[in-house]
């Protein structure tokens, strides 16, 4: 395996954080279109009061207006003492990950043990950054950027460890340069993508997967776009980015 790179620091070109992030956005987008709401009946119960005594004034419900007080046609006096029962509460039955969830998926999904060291300590300091609860709504954009900072990390160790990358993409040569790997005509694109796929997002039906497999090709094409073709640590970098961009999306981040 080659190990160049393996004496510092990996960081993304701008080409390839640029095609991050709009992969990204993409499944962010189509994961937010598969989200449905429901109505869920509340576990809340009603509270009960105490009745009221016949000596007590103003108990606060019907029985408090004179029984012949003349209503509006239509309108129905309610049982005194007898308050009803409060309306189902309309819930979204979709949720977001909190920061320990994500961080023990991206390690089951990668194989990476949650004990590894660079992975965790990047963990850590991401932390405070990352969701804090499940609560969809109080999901922010900075959170988004934390969880693809860790998936990068996750997804570095990834490709350059041999055996947990045979894992995920098992007859791929990734000493080969991408002028070997993607020649005119090769399966390699659609199999690196296509298996990236089926890794780290959940079941999807098939318009949500081929949207999906379309926006990864077009970043694939893209991130290859004024590379050195002739170098092997090109062809791990692109790997890394469908690794990133699928990991780090919201079909794996959404409960």
């Amino acid at each position: 395996m080659n190990t160049e790179n393996n004496d510092k620091t990996y960081t993304l070109p701008t080409a390839i954080r640029i095609g991050i992030s709009l992969g990204t956005l993409a499944a962010v987008l189509i994961a937010f279109n598969q989200c449905t709401v429901e109505k869920k009946p509340s576990n809340k119960k009603s509270i009960s009061r105490a009745t009221s005594s016949s000596n007590s004034t103003n108990t606060g419900d019907a029985g408090d207006i004179e029984s012949d007080v003349e209503l509006p046609d239509g309108l129905v006096m309610p049982p005194a003492n007898n308050p009803s029962e409060p309306s189902e509460l309309d819930e979204i039955d979709v949720g977001v990950k909190n920061f320990e969830q994500i961080y023990l998926s991206m390690a089951a999904l990668t194989g990476i043990s949650t004990s590894e060291t660079v992975t965790m300590n990047l963990y850590k300091e991401l932390t405070v950054q990352l969701p804090a609860d499940n609560n969809l709504k109080s999901f922010l954009p900075a959170n988004q950027v934390a969880i693809t900072k860790l998936a990068a990390e996750f997804c570095e160790k990834l490709v350059e460890t041999q055996n947990l990358r045979v894992v995920v993409w098992p007859t791929f040569n990734f000493n080969q340069t991408p002028t070997q790997a993607f020649p005119s005509g090769s399966t390699n694109k659609q199999m690196i993508i296509t298996q990236a796929i089926a890794r780290f997002m959940p079941p999807m039906d098939s318009a949500t997967q081929q949207m999906t497999n379309s926006e990864l090709t077009r970043l694939f094409d893209e991130l290859l776009t004024g590379e050195n073709l002739g170098s092997n640590v090109t062809t791990r970098k692109v790997v890394k980015a469908m690794c990133i961009s699928t990991l780090a999306s919201a079909h794996t981040t959404l409960l």
